[in-house]
């Protein structure tokens, strides 16, 4: 896959971290102070939309990611699932678009572009960044497979700032015209490990001419590997890299457990176990529940098939359940999304369609049946509870042959998984 670097160096890349905005009024309700982001060089209208959007103060990634973004610098962004990544390249790029609206004539093309792997997680990406937009003058669309063709490109027609979508689509609207590119200042890479992989790479190459003019570029994602990092580097211009992980690619307020449990009977007791986690009760025997009692619930399964039969299983057994997997048509999808994010103990049974990028709030906890492929999906997997500082749990049901896959879990997280008994 080629992606060339560009050969322009924005000024504003030459700028202090932190611009000084001692002279610029802070909107109403806006926090000042070192972890206000007003401190971190947003527009007064950016630290508004923050606030409107319900960002009371920003998270630590948030804290680092910002100054660098808003001073125009190319990024690798490494962090934790949960930790704001989202708001962290949209608001300082949203800022310096609102700063140059005076100055952009012409047609109302796109100046950001912001890619992901996955329909649900570019449509969410959307969701906050019209959000945010919506106080700040600026338009987004949703450009996305399995969505209505025609639709999106009337919506383009009618002028648009920023475009969140998904590869496929994408490369077909620019290929056909119906998406100018040459205007897009920023890209932005999320979930950047999945794009620039195999799955993507033809695609990400055939793509890449319609970006040359951009100025700067973020790569963002839980996981980046030194491969990956190394090619990144070649595709950004003096990237400032910061990996927010530490030792831990896992917020410490996840309590990560494992039960060994024969795989013939592991459905059949799902339904108890669920139970026992939602009535605040410990599998491993201590004083204390989960955290905060009846929360939603994950159950992350291998298989399409898997989803359909455990979903039935919770559904007999009083559960309100929905599944989610690759088969079902995108209006089915956001029903079931919609359906387990207003359920106050709903339990949501997927595959890894909603590994990655999904910010339902309220998640408890999270139940693998089975260890995933990687090390990774079970970062992401897991990463979906506990958000913004919560706390969460994690349960494992594993076979025993799975005991290497697990050692190698704790190695990768640096973190111990708590072995827990299977119930009598």
């Amino acid at each position: 896959m080629t992606i060339s670097s560009p050969d322009s160096t924005p000024a504003s890349a030459t700028s202090s971290a932190t611009p000084d905005l001692s002279s610029t009024p802070s909107p109403p309700n806006v926090a000042e102070g070192p972890q206000s982001f007003a401190a971190l060089g947003l527009s007064p209208q950016a630290c508004a939309a923050a606030a409107a959007a319900g960002f009371s103060k920003p998270t630590s990634i948030q804290q680092s990611v910002i100054p660098t973004l808003a001073a125009g610098r190319d990024a690798l962004l490494v962090g934790p699932t949960g930790s704001g990544k989202t708001a962290a390249f949209l608001l300082p790029i949203m800022s310096q678009l609102e700063q140059a609206e005076a100055e952009a004539a012409g047609e109302r093309t796109p100046r950001v572009l912001v890619l992901a792997p996955t329909r649900d997680l570019a449509t969410q990406t959307a969701g906050v960044s019209r959000q945010l937009g919506r106080h700040m003058g600026l338009r987004t669309r949703v450009v996305c497979g399995g969505l209505d063709r025609q639709r999106q490109v009337e919506g383009l027609a009618g002028g648009v700032d920023v475009v969140v979508g998904t590869i496929g689509r994408i490369l077909d609207l620019a290929q056909q015209g119906a998406l100018v590119l040459d205007g897009v200042t920023h890209l932005v890479l999320d979930e950047a490990d999945r794009l620039l992989d195999d799955e993507f790479s033809e695609a990400m190459t055939a793509l890449a001419p319609y970006l040359e003019n951009r100025q700067q570029t973020v790569f963002c994602s839980a996981t980046l590997q030194p491969g990956f990092m190394d090619f990144a580097r070649t595709v950004t211009r003096n990237p400032v890299q910061l990996d927010l992980t530490v030792d831990a690619p896992l917020p410490a307020t996840i309590r990560q457990q494992a039960m060994f449990i024969n795989q013939a009977v592991r459905e059949g007791a799902l339904p108890a176990i669920l139970a026992k986690l939602q009535a605040g009760q410990r599998h491993d025997g201590r004083k204390g529940g989960t955290a905060g009692g009846a929360s939603r619930t994950i159950v992350f399964v291998n298989t399409k098939r898997e989803a359909r039969r455990l979903n039935d299983l919770l559904a007999r057994a009083g559960q309100d359940s929905v599944a989610l997997h690759g088969d079902l048509a995108q209006g089915a999808r956001k029903a079931a999304l919609a359906h387990f994010s207003q359920a106050p103990a709903g339990v949501l049974v997927t595959t890894d369609v909603a590994a990655r990028g999904l910010d339902i709030d309220g998640v408890g906890q999270v139940i693998n049946m089975g260890l995933p492929a990687s090390a990774e999906l079970y970062i992401h997997r897991i990463g979906r509870t506990a958000r913004a500082g919560r706390r969460g749990n994690a349960l494992s049901l594993l076979s025993p042959e799975d005991r290497f896959a697990l050692r190698e879990v704790e190695r990768r997280t640096g973190q111990k998984v708590r072995i827990v008994p299977a119930p009598a």
